[in-house]
């Protein structure tokens, strides 16, 4: 089960970085994408950027930091997930396709 949360908030972390990637700092998305996508350890980075494994960390936990709070301020992700679950309704016949964009009407409208 901790690994599922683990992969989860990963999940949800590289989600943000592609809404919100382009608040961050040229290093900050550097380094997210190394640790990220590329999956390499905190060490590892930190030879690459000939630096060390705290400032690795601490450019990562600025950049997590910054990725949450644009959601939070924003909530582009929540946005799209409600939006994707009516038009999955739509797609499966639980609701008409007018149904559907009434209710994502009113979700915009609520924003």
């Amino acid at each position: 089960m901790l690994y599922t949360c683990f992969m989860d908030k990963n999940l949800k972390l590289i989600h943000l970085f592609g809404l919100y990637g382009n608040l961050l700092t040229e290093h900050q998305k550097d380094l997210f994408n190394l640790y990220y996508e590329c999956d390499l350890s905190l060490g590892e980075i930190a030879e690459i950027k000939n630096t060390s494994r705290q400032s690795v960390n601490d450019g990562l936990r600025k950049a997590k930091e910054m990725l949450i709070g644009a959601e939070e301020r924003l909530g582009f992700a929540e946005k799209f997930g409600k939006t994707k679950k009516i038009l999955d309704k739509a797609e499966k016949g639980c609701i008409s396709s007018d149904e559907a964009l009434a209710e994502i009407g009113r979700l915009l409208e609520e924003y």
